[in-house]
């Protein structure tokens, strides 16, 4: 039946997190076996349990946010999602958990079909607008701040309505807008306005400090590509991009991205790594 025929022909990556899957269900098995202890009790291995499970959770996780996500099949992805739905139901987890990011049958009438070049070309339409919209926003707030008015608030909350629509809307769904080039865990740069992604909660926590995060002394931030800024264009570029509003003449930033001006002591740790750059270059 066509409904059961592969969306893909799989790859290397594709078999070893299926036999990922598999594993994992072989060793909570073990797990839930268990042994008996010195005492003489039964005692249920919980821990190599839920380890195993974050562990493919984690695998998942790493595959559908490599750059060819959206072209792979999807059956790998369904046996993790199907294995971990199992595992959690065993051990007690109701539907709640179980069953979430499943939805209701019945509850739409609306499918992909519906939609000309399916969910990916909505996605896409819906990034490229939100895209606009804030940069939009971006170059009338820096206008605003030249002209020195800053008190008209409005365009601040355009602002923060594209950073909801990235950091809770969209992600609940399974969908990460990226503002701007993301390097992988595995060296790899994901270039594209969005990715898809494990349906989670507001991530915004992992955001709030991003600005703060990237002057951290116990961070590093050098990269290949600063060798072609210069000065001037290393806090506006690069793994900075996006992390401050408005500069002075020597590519200083006097504004963070939400139209702050700029503390004492976030402007100390800039100035650390830009006096590190500039020797550098």
């Amino acid at each position: 039946h066509g409904d059961n025929q592969p969306t893909g022909q799989w790859n290397e990556e594709d078999v070893a997190l299926s036999d990922a899957a598999a594993s994992c269900g072989a060793s909570c098995r073990y797990a839930l076996i268990g042994s008996i202890d010195t005492k003489g009790g039964f005692d249920v291995d919980g821990s190599t349990y839920l380890n195993t499970i974050i562990e493919l959770v984690e695998k998942g996780t790493a595959y559908i946010s490599s750059p060819n996500a959206g072209k792979r099949p999807v059956e790998p992805i369904r046996i993790v999602l199907e294995t971990v739905r199992k595992q959690l139901s065993i051990v007690g987890f109701t539907d709640t958990t179980v069953r979430a990011g499943i939805a209701i049958h019945g509850a739409s009438n609306v499918s992909s079909g519906n939609v000309k070049g399916g969910e990916e070309a909505l996605i896409e339409e819906l990034s490229a607008f939100r895209s606009n919209v804030r940069m939009a926003a971006i170059t009338g707030l820096k206008q605003k701040i030249e002209d020195g008015d800053t008190t008209d608030s409005s365009l601040k909350k355009l602002l923060d309505l594209c950073d909801h629509i990235r950091d809770a809307s969209l992600p609940s769904l399974g969908v990460e807008i990226l503002d701007g080039n993301v390097q992988e865990s595995n060296g790899s740069v994901h270039v594209g306005r969005w990715r898809y992604c494990i349906p989670r909660e507001d991530v915004r926590s992992e955001e709030k400090d991003r600005t703060k995060t990237a002057f951290d002394d116990s961070s590093s931030q050098s990269s290949d590509s600063d060798q072609v800024l210069s000065c001037k264009e290393y806090l506006s570029a690069g793994n900075y991009e996006g992390a401050f509003l408005k500069f002075d003449e020597n590519g200083l930033p006097t504004h963070t991205a939400d139209g702050k001006e700029i503390s004492k002591r976030l402007l100390k740790k800039v100035m650390k790594k830009y006096d590190k750059y500039a020797k550098k270059v």
